[in-house]
């Protein structure tokens, strides 16, 4: 049977409450194994559904049996006034812990004080999240109208006037293993995961863009919390790739530089 190939357009759509179970995947790609509950995070995103998008099918299939079928999430939730909900204090705690092991000690000191209610600051974590085989031209009309979510929802005098922006995202590294390598053969190989700045590759190119702009960025590995299928042991021209999640911290006035370079690299 020949190949067929399939034209679907996508769409965003305001987060809905039948959204949750396919939101919940997304976040869980994410955080894999981490110590966060995506189920609570789902539900605060649905509840704030006047801000960000969910990526679905512009005309669902006739039978389409599951409300939830999502395929990308753009969204923003505030983690400096919110100090009720479980989940915003374990992605904190993710992020400072992870900056005590793998980051910079300058920088750790500076998110200390970005995350500490009492300095005044006030964070935004936002999310870009989709399944891997979407496009890239998609981030541009999701962020475009985020920011539109963004300057009514200020407008109307509600928590999202932020200082400061956090994204965790999905990179890779070469590890400096060939594919097929023994335990004898790569004996005398030198592996740099996540010393260098340079060499991550991004599994959504358009937060390299949030990258460039960061102020305060270093990653993590998480090679033994992946399952394999999404997050696994990758391979670049038999190079194996490890899978890593880097933290990118930057002004909220940097926005709109990034928007500009997403247009000219993604329109």
């Amino acid at each position: 049977m020949d190949d067929e190939e399939i034209m679907v357009d996508f769409e965003g759509f305001q987060p809905q409450p039948g959204d949750f179970h396919g939101m919940k995947r997304l976040l869980q790609q994410l955080f894999l194994k981490a110590h966060v509950n995506t189920g609570e995070l789902a539900e605060l995103i649905i509840a704030q559904n006047y801000i960000g998008s969910v990526v679905k099918q512009s005309e669902p299939p006739e039978d389409d049996s599951m409300d939830d079928d999502i395929f990308g999430l753009t969204t923003i939730i505030n983690i400096t006034n919110d100090k009720k909900s479980e989940c915003v204090d374990h992605m904190k705690n993710l992020v400072l812990s992870k900056s005590k092991k793998f980051g910079d000690p300058d920088d750790q000191m500076k998110l200390n004080d970005l995350l500490n209610t009492e300095q005044g600051h006030c964070v935004g974590m936002l999310f870009n999240e989709r399944f891997i085989n979407l496009p890239p031209q998609l981030s541009l009309p999701l962020f475009t109208s985020l920011r539109k979510d963004l300057q009514t929802a200020i407008s109307k005098q509600r928590p999202f006037n932020f200082s400061h922006l956090l994204l965790i995202t999905k990179t890779h590294k070469e590890t400096g293993q060939q594919e097929g390598d023994t335990k004898d053969s790569k004996k005398h190989r030198t592996t740099t995961l996540i010393d260098s700045e340079s060499g991550l590759l991004f599994t959504n190119p358009e937060d390299e863009l949030f990258y460039n702009e960061a102020v305060i960025k270093f990653s993590y590995p998480v090679s033994e919390e992946s399952d394999g299928g999404l997050t696994g042991k990758w391979s670049c021209d038999d190079t194996v790739l490890k899978p890593l999640r880097t933290v990118i911290i930057l002004p909220v006035s940097h926005l709109e530089t990034v928007l500009h370079n997403m247009a000219s690299q993604f329109s």
